[in-house]
């Protein structure tokens, strides 16, 4: 299986010549669930979030070949900020245009006077729960179903006791397997951030 997660550097430099369609597949897949995520944090709904999704990817298409090693060693930052510009650019013009948009929800009234600041810290956040999901994605082949579920079951707050009584096993066990799966999950956390980061 080939390595979607080749060091950032490396798939910035090929995505910077904009007819890498390769190059664009495997930017996607390690970077669309993150940028979606942040849209959908800051309170877009999904059919405006598919809209800022697309203006996010012209722009990173429009702006890719003329990054300098500065912006590409700050990759993350980069995509953050052009993520935020995107959601306010998208709140202005909706804004502007709400007399003319029936559809206008309250929501979106609301969206304005929200400070897009926050947008950073939604971006941190989510930054954060990627790497973890895609890191538990990544791991979970080499653990039993038990293993990865007794782990899921000690991050949604259940006791040693009812993780051993829902999956019919030995407290003992379930110890053991969450202990193993935290450490290959910190483990591949911290490869997914050298490589991504």
């Amino acid at each position: 299986m080939e390595d979607v997660y080749k060091t950032r550097h490396t798939l910035i430099q090929k995505v910077k010549n904009q007819h890498d369609n390769h190059a664009w597949e495997e930017f996607l897949q390690v970077y669309h669930k993150y940028i979606y995520a942040i849209i959908r944090s800051a309170g877009m709904n999904k059919d405006d979030a598919g809209d800022i999704m697309q203006d996010i990817l012209l722009r990173l298409w429009n702006r890719l070949p003329k990054m300098d090693e500065g912006e590409i060693r700050r990759f993350r930052s980069y995509l953050a900020t052009i993520t935020k510009n995107c959601i306010a650019d998208f709140i202005r013009k909706k804004m502007r245009h709400k007399d003319k948009l029936s559809h206008v929800a309250e929501k979106d009234v609301n969206l304005r006077s929200s400070e897009l600041p926050e947008i950073d810290e939604i971006a941190i956040r989510e930054w954060e729960n990627y790497l973890t999901n895609q890191a538990l994605t990544n791991i979970s082949s080499s653990f039993s179903g038990k293993a990865i579920e007794a782990f899921k079951l000690t991050v949604q707050g259940y006791s040693l006791e009812e993780i051993a009584n829902i999956l019919d096993i030995q407290s003992q066990s379930v110890y053991r397997l969450r202990g193993r799966v935290k450490a290959k999950l910190i483990e591949e956390v911290a490869r997914l951030r050298e490589q991504l980061e």
